[in-house]
């Protein structure tokens, strides 16, 4: 959300101020205006936000242990469990490699983004 606002921030108003004298609304101003140059920073915000998620094993286990009927447990929890607690390591190493996986498109995808935003 920070980072949307900070966003926001660096939007000029003379922008603003030409659709206002265009005839253009707030709606039109927010559909054409805001939402087209606020794109990429949006992106960024949705992709750092979607890997902090997968980076939150220690705050989970160490409040909830997975919660009551396993109402905060994640795949990194379940990682942990199929590893340490079933000893059920083939399933619990093809399990993290997804994850891993997962993460490193995330990764490539936001690292191209940036690398886009700078050219």
């Amino acid at each position: 959300m920070l980072l949307v606002l900070t966003g926001m921030t660096t939007i000029p108003d003379d922008v603003y101020e030409a659709a206002r004298i265009d005839g253009a609304g707030k709606s039109q101003s927010l559909r054409y205006i805001t939402l087209p140059l606020l794109k990429a920073t949006m992106v960024s915000a949705v992709t750092i936000g979607f890997i902090y998620t997968f980076k939150a094993y220690d705050l989970i286990v160490g409040m909830t242990q997975g919660g009551p009927n396993h109402a905060t447990e994640m795949i990194s929890t379940l990682i942990y469990q199929e590893n340490f607690t079933t000893f059920d390591f083939g399933k619990g190493s093809a399990m993290a490699n997804v994850y891993f996986l997962i993460i490193f498109v995330v990764a490539i995808f936001y690292s191209q983004l940036v690398i886009k935003e700078e050219e």
